[in-house]
């Protein structure tokens, strides 16, 4: 976690400014584009059906089932456009110049493409009525419906963004969302059409890979926006929830509050991709019937319903917690287990709820007794699907054999994933991989046509079957997105342990979390947090950060130990050059607010003599570039603080032991992985001598004194200076073995492999390792428990099973 800032009350996240261009018409597209594709997932209810009509949180993720949308541009003669629908048998040709290009372009009713539309013009949906009312005359009512209402959505669009004097046009569009299903078909479809006709007009940019995140965003929202319009054509008043899922992929936590109003929603960028089995029961439901269960309970046992729904309530808050913490990892079965363990006991909130049925409650008996996953209703339940998350152990010929039974029961299976990209694009609608063409393999219309689901998805090189991806996609979720990018999230531990924190003690309106890759938010119905992927070198992303009005800041960012002495020039630049930009921003935008700065034990040098204990006032003589660094930022933020320029509090840290996730580039990092992974049954390499001793503090008492170092009076610090060491406990490498032996067993010492690295032995040694913190407890600054209270910690927060 780079910087978290906090914010006093009324203060307001800064929105897009697209509501503030000018009007512009777009231009009309060329009939030379090349035919293109569009691509957008359905989705899953994975945690809060139900409770979320009562205001309740509710978590929903993308799918690998996705829609397929084939735009072809036709020759300047052709005046027609065509929208082909194979999967549900519609198709019907349109006369451009006959459509209601008058009504749709009268001053008080045409909309711009960055336009903000919340509901649908009555207007302009009669004078789509002629042109609708043809459309599959021949097929039975509830068909002709279906048809009517994807090609109303197609057509608002068309209208609303587009001119009379666009080309001719075939779209040709496919599905392998079951219709019907509470999957966000339609959703998904919306998605493709509105990105679709935003790139035929030129308006979206990219996605490609040097594309600024913001600008991505800012694409993703106007495709979004349109398919927003889309859905009110099909659903009247729908949530916003399946479209955005659709569009930005991943998943989103979404809380309803006033029905007038559109639900919050919190984009989950962090979100992994799980693997998951989509069970269609084939039993027709109603949502409407399921939502009136619910609430006749809650009428005739308005105590016990409530309880209920807050506890549905409480899992979305705990899956959202789990997902969102550095310690959260796809790899550890722990985490997946306890993802699932959440989704069977919401089902069987549901179940108390009413709205099971004797198929779903079938589809869980088999799942469990071959023992293969977690199993929930996903919907509004009577019917519908079931969705399984699948157990990392579970083997292929296992699966088979239950896919083959829930097919022999009359069940619709579908090998699937949870947590994908969103809107993709495929410009031009050719294929590289592969293909042995030279320029790839263009995409061949009457195939994508004709195929069925398993063909189309490996025509297209996207989706669960298609396991060979083809080159050529691109998402606009990914852009600015660094591959692999744990390291940022596992440096950021206690940046998000202490904004959760932060959150709870309901001390602060408003929470804006900086990292150089999205963080993740805290769960919080009270607090407005705000997540920003930001590069704090920049000067103008200061100045865009800290502009308002701020009560305090922490600082947490840097470049941990082992990098900085590594990379010279990025450690100057980040723990110096870009944190002393931070304060100057501060000090001219913010004067005299508070600023915690996290700085090092590592500021010190060898100590005068071994076991000599430090304080304060000896001084500081470093031994690497990283403890310099930080005595520099140190030094400046004294003198600021000294002119009344900021309120600096300055603390150094211990050894923050133990630390979730993945090793860090911290000289360190090796303290936290020799306990980390053996208790998680993964060998760990011990780069030092057993003799060594280290100053250590648990998350939760650095955490504790973060806040604390906020919240002391400025009059307490004696003697002009604002450093503080923490307090800690000194332990050595035999001790901390010992203490794994004790919680792990011999198993868990077997896995710690001793192999010296000079580099980072020698940073270490340059460390002193017993501090006298009579300065930190006379401020009231929490002392630290004993190694062996840290490591239950660690066990008890990160849900680790003794080995």
């Amino acid at each position: 976690m780079d910087l978290l800032r906090a914010d006093g009350p009324g203060e307001a996240a800064n929105g897009s400014n697209d509501a503030e261009r000018p009007a512009i018409e777009p231009e009309p597209p060329s009939p030379m584009i090349p035919p293109f594709m569009t691509s957008a997932p359905g989705k899953v209810i994975v945690y809060g059906e139900h409770a979320v009509v009562y205001g309740k949180p509710a978590m929903a993720a993308a799918i690998s089932l996705r829609s397929y949308l084939l735009t072809i541009a036709l020759s300047k003669s052709h005046r027609t456009i065509t929208l082909r629908f194979p999967d549900v048998d519609l198709e019907h040709t349109w006369n451009i110049d006959d459509l209601p290009w008058s009504t749709f372009a009268y001053p008080s009713k045409k909309k711009n493409y960055y336009d903000l539309v919340d509901r649908l013009d009555p207007e302009l949906v009669e004078a789509m009525q002629p042109h609708l009312s043809t459309i599959s005359p021949n097929a039975t009512v509830e068909d002709r419906k279906v048809h009517q209402h994807a090609a109303s959505a197609f057509l608002y669009l068309f209208l609303s963004l587009g001119s009379q004097k666009f080309p001719g046009c075939i779209y040709v569009l496919r599905s392998t969302i079951p219709i019907g299903a509470g999957l966000g078909s339609s959703a998904s479809i919306c998605v493709c059409l509105s990105s679709a006709i935003l790139l035929q007009l030129r308006i979206l940019s990219g996605p490609h890979p040097d594309q600024p995140r913001e600008e991505a965003e800012l694409q993703m929202e106007r495709v979004n926006r349109w398919a927003f319009v889309g859905e009110m054509c099909i659903h009247g008043n729908p949530s916003g929830v399946d479209n955005t899922v659709a569009t930005g992929g991943k998943a989103v936590v979404f809380k309803r509050g006033d029905h007038d109003r559109p639900p919050t929603v919190t984009p989950l960028r962090d979100f992994p991709e799980l693997p998951l089995l989509l069970v269609n029961t084939r039993q027709s439901r109603s949502t409407s019937t399921e939502v009136a269960k619910v609430a006749a309970m809650r009428r005739a046992y308005p105590a016990v319903t409530e309880s209920i729904l807050e506890a549905i309530s409480k899992i979305t808050e705990s899956a959202h917690e789990l997902i969102s913490s550095s310690g959260f990892d796809t790899d550890n079965h722990r985490s997946v287990k306890t993802l699932g363990d959440l989704m069977k006991i919401n089902h069987g909130l549901l179940a108390a709820l009413g709205v099971s049925h004797p198929k779903l409650e079938r589809i869980r008996d088999i799942v469990d007794t071959v023992g293969m996953g977690y199993t929930k209703l996903t919907g509004a339940g009577g019917g519908g699907c079931a969705i399984t998350l699948l157990s990392p152990n579970a083997s292929p010929s296992t699966l088979k054999s239950l896919e083959d039974q829930l097919c022999d029961e009359g069940f619709e299976r579908y090998e699937t994933k949870l947590g994908g990209n969103g809107v993709g694009v495929l410009w031009p609608a050719v294929l590289h991989k592969g293909s042995g063409k030279e320029g790839g393999e263009a995409i061949d219309p009457e195939e994508f046509m004709k195929g069925d689901m398993i063909d189309v998805e490996g025509i297209v090189g996207l989706g669960i079957s298609a396991n060979d991806k083809q080159d050529g996609w691109r998402f606009w979720s990914d852009v600015g997105r660094p591959h692999g990018s744990s390291q940022g999230k596992q440096e950021s531990i206690v940046g998000q342990a202490l904004a959760a924190a932060l959150v709870k003690e309901n001390k602060v309106t408003s929470l804006t979390l900086t990292d150089i890759v999205e963080p993740a938010a805290p769960s919080s119905s009270k607090v407005e947090i705000r997540c920003v992927e930001a590069d704090l070198t920049s000067q103008n992303v200061c100045d865009s950060l800290l502009r308002k009005e701020l009560t305090h800041v922490f600082l947490l960012h840097g470049v941990m130990s082992g990098a900085a002495e590594a990379d010279l020039e990025l450690g100057i630049k980040v723990n110096i050059d870009a944190t002393r930009q931070v304060l100057d921003t501060l000090r001219k935008v913010n004067p005299g607010v508070k600023v915690i700065f996290t700085s090092t034990t590592a500021v010190y040098g060898p100590p005068p003599s071994p076991g000599f204990p430090l304080t304060e006032s000896n001084a500081p003589s470093p031994g690497s570039s990283y403890g310099a660094q930080k005595l520099i930022i140190e030094t400046l933020l004294n003198d600021f603080s000294r002119r009344n320029l900021l309120d600096g509090r300055i603390v150094r840290l211990p050894t923050v032991l133990v630390r979730p996730g993945k090793p860090t580039g911290a000289a360190s990092s090796f303290a936290s992985g020799i306990f980390r992974e053996p208790l998680n049954g993964q060998k760990s390499i011990l780069p030092v001598s057993k003799d060594l001793s280290v100053w250590i503090c648990s998350p939760r008492t650095v955490v504790k004194n973060l806040i604390h170092a906020r919240d002391i009076s400025a009059e307490k610090y004696k003697g002009g200076s604002r450093v503080v060491n923490l307090p800690g406990v000194t332990v050595s490498i035999h001790e901390m073995l010992a203490a794994l032996k004790a919680v792990g067993g011999p198993k868990a010492i077997d896995l710690v492999e001793e192999k010296r690295d000079a580099a980072t032995e020698k940073i270490v040694e340059s460390w002193p390792a017993k501090y006298e913190t009579s300065r930190a407890k006379d401020l009231g600054f929490t002392d630290d428990g004993t190694l062996e209270q840290t490591l239950q910690e660690y066990i008890e927060d990160y849900s680790i099973e003794k080995i």
